[in-house]
């Protein structure tokens, strides 16, 4: 899955936005009032900050730790995918698009696709900094994303942090158990 992480943090990287924790702002950069009391709604934090905050990525990588079993490494892109979900709507069904039409490419010429996705994901994680021999499944990675993908679209709840939630609206999570 690595492969997949790099690529869906480029993006975030080179847009400017807010992702892994990684955010620093003064108290009067927002009103921070309001922030607690919404802070108490959502589950991504990081979703919430991106309506408070324009932020500029000043080009240092934070490495996160996350746990690597099978349940984690599914968890994970479902909840970023219902994160995407309902605070950019257009870039999370762009994101699938785009991703369906690349493997559409990568079963009609699996060589070239597999060494282009490989080689643009070694040039991803030089521009973060990061070094992954991981890099080398990109193209098999590819196979798992696509349907990964609709499938976390698809859930209506997810796993995070041992808790499992529901979330049904930008700002309306439960916690189901």
């Amino acid at each position: 899955m690595s492969p997949l992480v790099s690529a869906g943090s480029l993006p975030l990287s080179l847009g400017d936005q807010i992702w892994g924790g990684s955010v620093l702002f003064e108290r009067g950069d927002i009103n921070e009032a309001a922030f607690l009391d919404e802070l108490r709604r959502p589950v991504s934090d990081d979703g919430l900050l991106m309506e408070y905050l324009q932020v500029k990525n000043v080009g240092r990588t934070h490495i996160v730790p996350i746990g690597g079993s099978i349940h984690e490494a599914v968890e994970r892109p479902v909840r970023w995918a219902q994160i995407l979900r309902w605070h950019f709507p257009g870039t999370i069904a762009g994101t699938w698009l785009v991703s369906l039409l690349v493997l559409a490419g990568a079963i009609l010429a699996p060589l070239p696709a597999a060494v282009a996705l490989t080689v643009l994901h070694l040039a991803v994680n030089e521009v973060l900094g990061v070094r992954r021999w991981t890099a080398i499944l990109a193209y098999p990675a590819l196979f798992v994303f696509v349907p990964l993908l609709l499938y976390a679209l698809a859930r209506r709840t997810f796993v995070w942090g041992g808790r499992r939630y529901r979330w049904r609206g930008k700002f309306d999570v439960a916690v189901v158990e």
